[in-house]
């Protein structure tokens, strides 16, 4: 073979080599392999920061703290499950599941230092994948149990009632950032029974469920705030349902949201500057929304931020008939 034609077979070969190589570059960069995660890497989370125009958040519930000897372990746990289902029942946020954060608390040893401190916060966010943690903190629990005899019986009743008052604060897991905060009620619930200590858990049980959904709508007002999403000539509909404090019959006032009020030494959005607009009244609570009639002829306008001012009265219970006393013969 002569020189000329091995030098035309190489030009040959390293034309064919360049036009391979102008193919592969110009292919898409979702045809290029991609490499897979190191062993051991931690999986990517189930949330990064998204926002709720992109879906809901994924919010964790952790296990409340309470004074020691102050709440009985079953006593909190109710209040745990109420608090769970009460963020539920919000359609505001995508709920972890509890066994799945208890799993991660015990996998994690959050033995000595409780779970629900401020500094592990933006670590169990991470572990979970939320976006929001609530840590939360029976700040008083008490049942007072008062007893009395029935005349001319040989019977005593005896009335229970239960105080509750919690404090919750929910944390950016990204930041660390307290963005909402939710306290009380300090309010109480009753029981009559035959005897003491009866009625203990059923009265515990109901406040239980008020605590949870008035403190759970104070967290949803303080990060999504009750707003008119349509607004009609004789009818509003609002952007909150069944499972928070609106009922039938409550009662609104509306504002437009103005320009954002900014702390000059920090920076922090104090708020906004707000212009009332007039009242409506709740018709019609669903499972997602609301229905709101328009008081006295207000104009309320698609974005308006409403606010709960009054609840539904309940009705006067009817007095019941005076029994005759028999007649004693003797």
């Amino acid at each position: 073979m002569t020189r000329a034609s091995t030098f035309l077979r190489t030009l040959r070969t390293m034309h064919r080599l360049a036009i391979l190589l102008t193919a592969l570059s110009a292919l898409p960069a979702a045809a290029q392999p991609i490499e897979a995660p190191a062993a051991g890497a931690p999986p990517a989370p189930l949330n990064q920061d998204r926002s709720p125009a992109k879906g809901k958040a994924t919010l964790a519930v952790l296990p409340l703290e309470a004074p020691r000897g102050g709440v009985a372990a079953a006593d909190l746990q109710g209040l745990d499950s109420a608090l769970v289902r009460a963020f539920v029942q919000s359609n505001k946020f995508d709920v972890i599941e509890r066994t799945r954060i208890e799993a991660i608390i015990a996998e994690n040893r959050f033995a000595t230092s409780s779970a629900g401190a401020p500094a592990n916060a933006a670590q169990m966010g991470r572990l979970t994948g939320a976006r929001y943690v609530v840590l939360g903190r029976v700040q008083e629990q008490s049942t007072r149990r008062r007893t009395a005899v029935i005349p001319y019986v040989d019977e005593r009743t005896c009335r229970e009632t239960s105080r509750l008052r919690v404090e919750l604060r929910v944390v950016q897991a990204q930041s660390g950032r307290i963005v909402a905060t939710a306290q009380g009620p300090n309010g109480s619930a009753s029981g009559l029974s035959g005897r003491c200590g009866s009625v203990s858990s059923a009265t515990w049980g109901a406040l239980a469920e008020r605590a949870a959904a008035a403190l759970v709508s104070q967290v949803v007002d303080g990060v999504f705030p009750l707003q008119v999403v349509h607004a009609g000539l004789d009818e509003v509909t609002l952007n909150r349902g069944a499972g928070g404090e609106l009922r039938v019959g409550s009662s609104l006032e509306c504002f437009t949201a103005g320009d954002a009020i900014v702390d000059p030494d920090t920076g922090d959005v104090l708020g906004r500057d707000e212009t009332a607009i007039g009242r409506a009244v709740v018709t019609e609570v669903r499972p997602k929304l609301s229905k709101a009639r328009p008081a006295d002829g207000a104009q309320i306008p698609l974005q308006s931020i409403c606010r709960i001012v009054t609840q539904p009265t309940a009705p006067p219970k009817r007095a019941a008939a005076a029994k005759p006393k028999p007649k004693v013969n003797w």
